[in-house]
């Protein structure tokens, strides 16, 4: 008898504890949603100072951040930085 309440018990912990932990990583996605990166918010904010700075120009602003302008535009496109402006 007590083989089968410490298989029950041992079951039953194990699902309790394997919803936990799945609902710990859904609250974290919706965390992660609900807060950008802030490195990303950073680097964003820095790219946009420099190209005020810069008065637009993307060479002088991508120089001053030491990457190419290649990459500027990249980060541009990741960061949701429009050139248009």
């Amino acid at each position: 008898m007590q083989d089968a309440v410490d298989a029950f018990l041992h079951e039953h912990c194990r699902v309790v504890g394997d919803l936990v932990v799945d609902a710990f990583r859904k609250r974290r996605l919706e965390l992660l949603e609900d807060f950008p990166n802030p490195l990303r918010a950073v680097e964003r904010e820095q790219i946009l100072k420099l190209l005020r700075e810069s008065g637009g120009n993307k060479s002088l602003t991508a120089r001053r951040l030491g990457i190419e302008r290649k990459t500027l535009y990249e980060k541009a496109k990741r960061l949701g930085i429009s050139f248009n402006q």
